[in-house]
Parts: C-alpha cells; structure tokens; sequence
C-alpha cells in the first residue's frame, strides 16, 4: 500500500509545517506541498518566507503556482472565490501524485498527525474496510497547550481511484469527498487506543496571525472575525475560544520545535507552475477546444 500526503500551505502556517511534514513521514511515500505566490485574498504572499521553507526542506515536493483572474470562469464563479483557491491547492497537488499511489491523505498545513499511531492504524484491515475516512481530531485554541473538550474531524483519507478532478474542486472542498462517496466510509475515526490521531491548530496563532488568517480565510464572512480577535487578546485566556465556544483544557504541546539546517546546499523539488500551466492541467480554454476536436472528428470517421 502506497500512500501519499497532500498538505495545503501558506506562510501564516509556518510555524505547524514542520511537524506536519515530520508526522507524515512515517506512512508517506510522498508527501507534496502546495503553496500560492499570494494569500487567497489577493495580497502577495511572503516570498522570503517561502524560499526559506524551499530550502528546509529538501526532501519534500512543492507545488508552487500563480495567482491570477479567475473571476470570469464558470467554475470558479459555481465554487465561490472563499473555497476555489482551497480546491485547486489540493487538485494541482493530487495532479502531482506518482501512478502507484494507492492511497492519498489531504492535509492542512495546521494539522498535525500522530505518525506513529497512524502507521499502527494502517497495519490493521480496519483502515482497508473503508473507501474514505475523516480522521478524528483534536483541536486547539490560541496556544497549542489548550486543547478542546470536542473532537472535530477535517482531514480525509481516501482510496485515490475514487478521487476526481470534479469532487476536489466543489464549494464544500474536502468534505465532498466523504460525503458524495457513495462506497463504504466512516467518520471520526480514531487510533487503536480510541483517541484521535491527528492535532487540529487552526487557531493556535499570534493576534496578528490571526487577523491575517481570517482576511484570507474561507469562512472570512460567517462573523465579524477582527472584533472578536481584538476582544480575545484584550484579557488573559478565559478557558473557551469564540470561534465554536468549546471548554478547553491545557495539556502538554504535541508541537515538535523546528530543527531546520542553518545552511544547506540542497533545496527542495519545487515545482513552478504558470498560468498556463494551471490552466492546461484544468483543460481551459485551447485545451479545451482540442479535446472537442478529437471528438467531433472521432465522431466523423465513424
């Protein structure tokens, strides 16, 4: 069984990427990063922080594409411009994968695996009953020692025949994987010692990370995100975020420290994308038009 880790990534997520890459490693035959040159809303993203991380990690595949107008486009427009950006990271990260891949895990950069527990999970046939799976998850709130009395369930493990290019760009993003499957699945799956196997730290930042994350996140407009922010970290923590209003409780950091090499000759295989590529591998536009002549001229000769 080979499998592979998609995890969506900007530089406001820095600070998890190591021990999200360190906890894959374990179960990966590949892992693949991908990354925008701007936030999805539009601003440019920090390059010296991305060619940092580049070099850190030289083991590791990046995909790295452009920013550009997608307003026009028909399926950006049934998408929604606060999830397409989310979905294409994950489409143009699945469209990397190696042939002999069999199964693939899609990850935030936030999110972080127990590597271990999974890997013990995997040599069950538990995790072979099922087509897709949403891992259970613990999460957390402002520092990674406050951890949530609720479980949640974000990242998805999943057969890669059952994968296409339709499911992973839709508005619901990787929750449509679960939920149009129409095979077996399960939901808050857990570890062989019934706890969850992957750290959820969504909203473990500074004030400012925060205030940036929510500029670009796709739920941006469920609430005024900056007022409650700034209320947030007027006052020591109170024990409850106001992002769900759990009860949190503090426990021991799961966070590895970054142990990245002061200097290192090697770089990571980044791979550059254009416009024109993206659009090539979406099949807009001439692309598009070959296909139409194939087929119409598939349908002459018959």
């Amino acid at each position: 069984m080979k499998v592979a880790t998609i995890i969506n990534y900007c530089s406001n997520e820095e600070r998890f990427l190591y021990s999200c890459i360190e906890g894959a490693k374990p179960f990966s035959s590949e892992i693949i990063v991908v990354v925008c040159d701007h936030f999805f809303d539009g601003k440019l993203e920090n390059l010296r922080a991305l060619e940092r991380v580049f070099e850190a990690f030289p083991e590791i595949t990046f995909v790295f594409y452009p920013y550009f107008d997608l307003s026009k486009k028909r399926i950006f427009q049934k998408v929604g411009a606060k999830n397409f950006w989310h979905c294409l990271s994950r489409f143009l990260g699945f469209d990397e994968l190696s042939k002999d891949i069999d199964w693939v895990l899609f990850l935030d950069a936030d999110e972080v695996v127990d590597g271990r527990a999974f890997s013990a999970f995997l040599a069950t046939q538990e995790c072979q009953k099922y087509d897709v799976m949403k891992l259970a998850n613990y999460w957390y709130f402002r520092e990674p020692r406050y951890r949530a009395n609720v479980w949640e369930d974000s990242a998805v493990w999943i057969r890669k025949n059952v994968v296409t290019q339709k499911l992973l760009l839709d508005k619901e993003e990787r929750n449509v994987l679960y939920d149009k499957c129409k095979k077996e699945k399960k939901r808050q799956v857990v570890g062989l010692d019934q706890q969850p196997m992957v750290h959820h730290y969504s909203w473990v930042r500074s004030k400012e990370e925060m205030l940036r994350k929510v500029e670009s996140w796709g739920h941006r407009e469920d609430k005024d995100w900056k007022v409650l922010i700034e209320e947030e970290f007027s006052h020591p923590f109170l024990g409850k975020d106001f992002v769900h209003g759990y009860s949190l409780e503090e426990v021991p950091s799961f966070l590895q420290e970054p142990k990245y090499p002061k200097k290192t000759e090697s770089r990571a295989h980044v791979k550059k994308l254009s416009v024109f590529d993206v659009k090539k591998k979406l099949g807009w536009g001439i692309f598009r038009l070959v296909r139409m002549l194939k087929v119409l001229s598939f349908k002459c000769c018959l």
